[in-house]
């Protein structure tokens, strides 16, 4: 059973399908990635929306 808040997203980038946490009451698996302002504001300019977990890799790093 999906936790309330959760909702199914497209990536604006690959088109991949995947979960997003942002209005539930557990952490989004986005804030465990550390990104650099820069990369922030490239994925600001470039797409629409959330990036699913592979393509988020690219722009960011996993925090330790």
């Amino acid at each position: 059973m999906k936790e309330s808040g959760v909702i199914t997203k497209r990536c604006p980038k690959c088109d991949a399908e995947f979960f997003c946490h942002a209005n539930a009451k557990s952490p989004c698996w986005c804030n465990e990635y550390s990104i650099k302002d820069e990369n922030l504001k490239v994925l600001g300019e470039k797409y629409n929306g959330c990036l699913c977990p592979e393509c988020l890799k690219l722009y960011g790093q996993k925090r330790k």
